[in-house]
């Protein structure tokens, strides 16, 4: 059985025609040493958007590793190329939460190219909201272009597929 001062490191997948996004974070409020009887409400936002590898945003990366490095740069492999991106990262925020907390992930879809977009939530099940697991056109309906979706999702214990610290 696991204890309830366990961190949770939710592997977010993006249900995207052309494939799926991981997450990473760093500094949020809900990141803490988990104590039982003292959950919390976590906010996250997500922009989902069209992204470019090597934008302007990344100055002269790959010439120059250290722009590589610079926010909103993302350089992959080091060629250009069209990608879905959360928050203009590859991989995006991490969701890192404790036993009891409640998630609230607004997403924001900003492609430009006219796709519908959902998360889901790979191993977490969903007691009572189905409609949050957001398997496209399974569970829920997808968030259309220029909308926002807001899933809410509690964690009462730990189940499925993600990395336990």
């Amino acid at each position: 059985m696991y204890s309830n001062c366990v961190w949770c490191h939710i592997a977010l997948l993006v249900a995207f025609l052309t494939g799926f996004i991981l997450e990473s974070s760093v500094g949020h409020e809900c990141k803490r040493k988990c104590e039982v009887g003292r959950p919390m409400v976590c906010e996250y936002n997500f922009t989902v958007e069209n992204y470019f590898t090597l934008s302007r945003a990344c100055h002269s990366c790959p010439f120059e590793e250290a722009d590589c490095f610079r926010p909103h740069c993302i350089s992959t492999n080091g060629l250009k190329k069209n990608v879905l991106a959360v928050n203009r990262e590859i991989p995006g925020p991490a969701i890192e939460v404790c036993v009891g907390d409640t998630v609230r992930v607004w997403v924001r879809n900003r492609m430009e190219d006219g796709s519908a977009t959902s998360l889901h939530w790979h191993g977490l099940r969903q007691r009572n909201s189905n409609i949050m697991d957001g398997a496209s056109r399974l569970t829920q309906c997808d968030v259309a272009p220029g909308h926002d979706f807001r899933y809410r999702i509690s964690f009462e214990f730990l189940h499925g597929k993600f990395d336990l610290f």
